[in-house]
């Protein structure tokens, strides 16, 4: 066998015993290490199996959440829009109905008056302005005990009392005193 290191100085035979065993463990050495860390890597890559796996398993998971949140919030936003067309139909449909009644109001031969509770004139049509003589301006600043007859002061309180009480006025009919005093 030869040797990386030869020496000049003679050797005794241990020493070369001694050198022949490093030359031996300078081959075997690197034989022995492979085989050492050839283990561990099993291991690592069974570990590495393990946590690809694991991985996996995790990735499937939070795609099956996603997807059944989507499909939640998909439900969610169709049932909204649902909500909003039937939403805008009902709009529609209020303001067909008030232009109805607006119509009603405006064009009624009937004297038709809106006031607060106090009495005051809100809001009227143009039928009621001809009954009572008084143009717009003119009823906005009276009440209706302006336009009210005496006779008639007790009905109209005991009307104002079933409103507070019962949330409903009438029906009642009533004279009107015109600007004309008649």
């Amino acid at each position: 066998m030869a040797f990386l290191w030869q020496s000049p100085i003679p050797r005794s035979p241990a020493l070369k015993v001694l050198a022949d065993a490093m030359a031996l463990s300078i081959v075997v050495l690197p034989i022995v290490i492979g085989v050492l860390a050839y283990r561990p890597t099993k291991r690592y890559f069974a570990e590495q199996k393990r946590v690809d796996k694991l991985s996996r398993n995790a990735q499937d998971e939070f795609e099956r959440r996603v997807e059944e949140r989507t499909k939640e919030l998909t439900s969610t936003i169709e049932s909204l829009n649902a909500e909003v067309a039937e939403r805008k139909w009902l709009e529609d449909a209020l303001r067909e109905s008030e232009a109805k009644l607006r119509g009603l109001y405006e064009l009624s031969p009937l004297g038709i008056a809106l006031t607060d509770m106090n009495g005051n004139y809100l809001e009227f049509n143009e039928s009621f302005q001809r009954i009572c003589g008084y143009s717009e301006k003119e009823l906005k600043v009276l009440d209706y005990w302006a336009l009210t007859p005496r006779k008639y002061e007790a009905d109209e309180k005991q009307q104002l009392e079933s409103l507070n009480s019962a949330g409903h006025y009438g029906p009642y009919e009533k004279e009107y005193m015109r600007r004309d005093g008649t």
